[in-house]
Formats: C-alpha cells, structure tokens, sequence
C-alpha cells in the first residue's frame, strides 16, 4: 500500500506545533516534484526511488528563492550536513535560507513567519524595514499575533499580542499596514525616532499626513499618548531624517516653526529648495551630509547655490551630523544668535531646556 502525496492546503503546511513551515514549491506548481511515494512499512512492492527534492524551487534564479524549515529540508529527504554546507545559512533556529539569497528585511521577514502560527503578521520595524520606513537598527525582529495562546519564546523574535492590529499584504509579506506600524512603534521608539518615521510615512505616500494623525487620534491601544503626540509633529514634504531632526531640534528649544522644503526664486531666476527656512528674514538652514563632500561634483554645486542665496541676501546657516549628534547646544547657539539679529518674529530670548531631553549631545 502506498500513499501519494497529490496537492497542497496552506492549512495543512504545518508542523506539530501549528507553526507554519512555508511550502516546498510556490503556487500553481502543487508540489509537481514531490512525487516520491512514501511506502508503509511490511509493503515493498514496487518500491520508490529515494527522494532527492528541494525545499526551494532553484529554478528562475533568485527569484524563486525563499527561507524554509529544518522539518521541511528532513521532509525532503535532506542531511543535517547538508543544510550545514557554505550553500545554506541560518535565518533562526530551525529557518536557513539560500545562501546566495541576499538579506533584505522581506527575507528576515518571511523567515521570522515561518515560526509564528496562521494569521500572524511582522509588525513594528520589522514591518517598516519591509515598508522602507527610517527606523534605528535592531537586531529583534517583531511579529504580532491575535490569541496570548499564540506566542512563541524563539530568540531573536519578540511576538506581540494585538487583537485589534490592522495588517495587509506587501511583498509577499503579511505586516502591519503603515498606519498601524506607526503607533506599534510608539512602544518601543524614542520620540524623535518615531517622528522620523511618521516623516518618512508621509513623504513617501505610505499614508497622508491627515490619515495618520486620524489613526493617532483613534488609536487606544499601548503608545497611544506617544502615538499621538508624535502625529501631531510629523509634517509633509520632508526629504531625509536628519531635516526631521534638525527641525525638532528647533522645535524643542522654543523657535517658532520654520518652513520645511520651500522653494525660493533666486536673482538668476532658479528655483532653489532650502531645507527649513523663514523667508520673512531671509533666514534659511541647511543640512550637509557627507555623501555630498563624496560627490564632488554634487558638493561644487551646492557651493555655488549657497553663494548666490548669500548673494541674494540670505543668511545660510550649515548643519552636519556632528552638530546634531555631538554639540546640539552649540548648533541651537549660533541659530539663535542669527535669529536674534534677523528679528525672526517668535524667537524666544532664552531657549528652552526640553530640548536635553531627545538630544543627547552636548
């Protein structure tokens, strides 16, 4: 007697403990080469040729590749020798992926769901790595499940317990949808690093900055007074993490709210876009980040665009990151003597100590 294994249920792709162990081929194939038949023991007639299959259909380059369970290789009929080979490395316990399979937060990502249970999703930077949103490094990846039943103690993985968390579907992962990401994060980043993400959120179209001020607003869940105080400093238009920076900064020690990427008319008759600026004063402050002084021909243009704002009477003020991460307090010193003999409307005499807070330099 002898039983054949004819086509493939995402329910039954499962191991004893109900996690999931991905499927030895993708859709439509129904596991066209997992035709070995296993045979039960005391009926040898006609008996099958080893099976020598692939948990990962190597066909189409790295395009079909993808992370797979230990349980999985075995299954196949692989060694533990095997999935030792330079070929192969480990993801976590239990997960290895293609060692030719470039890592990339989609593959740390489908990986990490390969030990959670259906219905699972990454969520908090795990999910916005894979959505492209600016988040510190961490090296914990998240997954959000609905039941306290569900979670799992795997290292390297924190699961979460959120009934009510929205997910979609994005590059063949399931995660947090950016809205929700956000206030995810509100639990385990810093303000400022959670306002850069709500920036990026917004620039790159991910969610407007009124639909996620709304979600903010709504949300009731862990975070949400951060949530919501992070909403309310995310603004539209804003190009990189350091502007978010260099604006909160600002924000913190009392000035009043400077213009996020405006565009200006030079006397050459160019449009030029300064990073924060106050055109009532002619005050403009812009960021200089190394990879400029990298590209040189990209760093000669930014002197000659600075030299005619000057010569249009403006006041540039240049921020690196040393000022931002290393003296913030002498940054916010020579902006607010430059503010102070502008006249910038709103400028407060001395500025206010808040900003010690989220700024850790000197």
């Amino acid at each position: 007697m002898k039983v054949q294994v004819r086509g493939v249920d995402e329910r039954e792709n499962r191991d004893e403990h109900g996690r999931q162990v991905g499927l030895l081929h993708s859709y439509p194939q129904r596991l066209r080469e997992l035709r070995c038949t296993h045979v039960v023991p005391g009926f040898v007639r006609n008996p099958p040729k080893p099976c020598h299959g692939s948990p990962v259909n190597t066909a189409g380059g790295n395009s079909n590749l993808r992370p797979f369970s230990a349980a999985e290789a075995r299954a196949a009929g692989w060694t533990s020798h095997r999935l030792r080979s330079a070929n192969y490395r480990r993801i976590f316990h239990g997960i290895y992926a293609p060692a030719k399979l470039p890592d990339s937060p989609e593959l740390r990502a489908r990986s990490a769901l390969l030990l959670a249970p259906l219905g699972s999703h990454v969520s908090h930077s795990t999910a916005a790595r894979v959505w492209g949103i600016p988040v510190p490094a961490c090296s914990t990846e998240h997954i959000t499940v609905r039941r306290k039943k569900d979670r799992r103690r795997t290292g390297g993985i924190t699961f979460h317990v959120l009934p009510q968390a929205r997910s979609v579907t994005q590059r063949n992962v399931r995660l947090s949808t950016p809205e929700q990401t956000f206030v995810d994060m509100a639990c385990t980043l810093e303000l400022v690093d959670l306002v850069v993400a709500g920036d990026g959120i917004v620039s790159a179209g991910l969610a407007s900055l009124d639909r996620l001020r709304d979600y903010a607003a709504q949300w009731s869940g862990h975070g949400a007074m951060k949530a919501r105080q992070g909403a309310e400093l995310v603004r539209a238009q804003v190009e990189s993490p350091m502007e978010t920076r260099m604006r909160l900064l600002l924000a913190f020690a009392g000035f009043p709210e400077l213009r996020v990427n405006a565009t200006v008319v030079g006397s050459d008759g160019r449009n030029r876009r300064l990073d924060l600026s106050a055109d009532s004063v002619k005050l403009a402050i812009e960021y200089d980040g190394r990879h400029h002084i990298d590209r040189e021909p990209q760093w000669e243009a930014d002197l000659r665009r600075r030299e005619q704002l000057e010569q249009d009477g403006w006041r540039v003020i240049i921020v690196t990151a040393k000022d931002l991460y290393r003296s913030p307090g002498e940054l916010l010193d020579r902006i607010h003597a430059a503010a102070l003999s502008l006249g910038l409307p709103g400028t407060p005499r001395d500025l206010r100590p808040q900003w010690r807070s989220h700024f850790a330099g000197r």
